[in-house]
Parts: structure tokens; sequence; C-alpha cells
């Protein structure tokens, strides 16, 4: 099965490219300092998203490595911000923006060596699935949704989040000279029924 964990520690591997030569840079580096008498500073990573499933891992643990990397992250509300306070971040490692909105990106990436997309459309549970599921469920008869069972908040369609908010990503982080830029999504990882209902929807 497929979970958050394992779609994160390929993006681990994936990132370890930003990773691995940042440790091999601090290790080169940390014997030169010890001669210039200067000090390293930690690669200052930004992750879009921070707040999803696997957003909120990996800037949990880059948040962790705080010798290595120095992690920003995005997220839409409050409920966001104070998920990543709760993990002991910063009033600076944390912006509240709309990826959709190109001009609340203007500036965040600055300064960033790396940049990690973990944003995607989130489809929403009908109400009327929902409150009918839970009736067959107390007779054994649950199921799982149809695709006119889902629909997405006003503005979050795919369209409007996949494609033209990480376009701004994107267009924002090579105005920024970012050097390493990273998009990810972990499909429902977590799901056991995620491939039989893709399969079924395709």
């Amino acid at each position: 099965m497929v979970t958050d964990s394992s779609i994160v520690l390929l993006l681990l591997l994936v990132v370890a490219n930003a990773g691995w030569v940042t440790s091999l840079y601090m290790t080169s580096s940390s014997a030169s300092s010890k001669v210039t008498g200067t000090i390293s500073k930690p690669t200052r990573v930004v992750v879009a998203g921070a707040s999803s499933s696997v957003g909120y891992f990996t800037f949990k643990k880059l948040l962790n490595r705080k010798n290595q990397f120095y992690p920003i992250g995005l997220v839409r509300d409050s409920r966001g911000y104070n998920a990543l306070k709760k993990l002991g971040a910063d009033d600076n490692q944390i912006k509240i923006c709309d990826i959709t909105i190109k001009e609340s990106l203007i500036g965040i990436f600055d300064g960033a060596s790396n940049v990690v997309i973990c944003t995607s459309a989130e489809p929403l549970l009908k109400l009327r699935y929902k409150v009918l599921n839970f009736l067959r469920g107390w007779i054994r008869k649950s199921r799982l949704p149809k695709t006119t069972e889902f629909y997405y908040a006003k503005a979050q369609r795919p369209y409007e989040v996949d494609y033209l908010g990480q376009k701004n990503i994107i267009d924002e982080c090579m105005k920024a000279r970012v050097e390493h830029v990273v998009l990810l999504g972990n499909m429902g990882g977590s799901f056991v029924g995620v491939f039989d209902l893709y399969h079924r929807w395709c």
C-alpha cells in the first residue's frame, strides 16, 4: 500500500539533490570555515502547501534539520499557520498566501535556494453522500464515492490550483533565480482504495 510516509521518502530522495549537495557543501565548507572563520548558513527552502499532508511532513523534516535547512512554509489560512506554529516554526517561517493570486507571491521566494511544491486542488465530498454513506455503514453497505459526489470550493478547482497556481509559483521562482524546484503530489496515497477508485474514474 502506498502511504504518505513512502511518498515523503520518495520526496526526500528527490530533494536529496539539495540535501546531499548541501551536506557535502557544509562538510567541505565547515573545514574551510575553520580557516576563514566564516559560518555556513542553512539552505533556505520554501515549502508551498506546507499544511497539506505531505507538505506538513516535509516542512517538519526540514525544520528538524536546523543546521542544514531554514524552511519557509506557505499556507492558505490561519489553520495552516497554527499547525506550523505548533511544530516550533517562528513567524518569519510562515507565510499566508493564495497561490492562485500572483501578487500574493511577490518576494516570497527571494533568497531561497530550493522550493518544494506540495499544493493541490482538494476535492470535497458532498453532504448528501456523507449522510447517506453514514447510514449505509449501519447496514455494512458503505461504498466509495463516485465522481459526481465530489465538488471543489470556489476558485479552488484543479485548473486554478494545479495549473494556474503552480505556474504562478514557478514564474516567481524563475524571477528569484531559485536553483531547485520539486513538484510533488501524493494522489491520496494514504487511502486504501485509492487505486481502485482511480481506475474506476479513468
